[in-house]
């Protein structure tokens, strides 16, 4: 079953968490789902009443050309080694789709950790984005909501302060799915941390 998280499913998520993604640090973890994780963003599957797979579809807004569209970040893809090669993700993402769509999203976008997630991301219609050029046209714009959360709780506990990204061009390893078809096929986002 495919449904919106609850408070309840907060602690398995964790627990899968850590377990497909075992190089994220317990500060990070804690961090997010604290400060930056919404129920009403993450869809979940459920067997027997526990949820087995999940995603989060991060809201934001973007800058395409001089126009502003919405998308959704696709964040967190994961499934619990036990209930693997279910047809948990296909479900998943294709309800998340329907989902952005009800929300008239433009795009849904996301980062692959593997190279071999990208192919299988291309059959549910994803693209790779190509090299940005040197001054960006398209472009995510920070969330106000993370932007304060990532300052208060990560760069002044570092004592870092990010005033403003320096643009490297470089290989880009997003992927884009475009769900409106009256919105502008595009082939370059600048995701720049998302921060800009």
């Amino acid at each position: 079953m495919i449904r919106y998280a609850r408070d309840t499913d907060r602690e398995a998520l964790m627990q899968i968490w850590k377990q497909c993604f075992p190089e994220e640090t317990d500060y990070f973890l804690n961090f997010y789902y604290d400060n930056v994780y919404s129920n009403e963003e993450t869809v979940v599957c459920e067997e027997n009443g526990q949820p087995v797979a999940s995603l989060q579809i991060i809201p934001y807004r973007l800058q395409i050309a001089n126009s502003i569209s919405h998308g959704g970040y696709i964040f967190g893809v994961m499934t619990h080694p036990d209930h693997r090669k279910k047809g948990y993700m296909a479900q998943l993402l294709n309800a998340s789709f329907d989902e952005m769509i009800k929300k008239g999203y433009d795009y849904t976008f996301l980062i692959p950790e593997k190279r071999w997630l990208a192919r299988m991301y291309e059959k549910y219609g994803f693209r790779l984005l190509k090299p940005n050029p040197e001054t960006p046209i398209n472009k995510v714009l920070k969330s106000p909501k993370q932007w304060e959360l990532i300052k208060q709780n990560y760069f002044d506990d570092y004592e870092v302060w990010l005033k403003e990204e320096i643009y490297e061009p470089k290989e880009h390893k997003g992927m884009i799915k475009r769900l409106n078809h009256n919105a502008e096929e595009i082939s370059t986002l600048y995701m720049g941390m998302m921060l800009d």
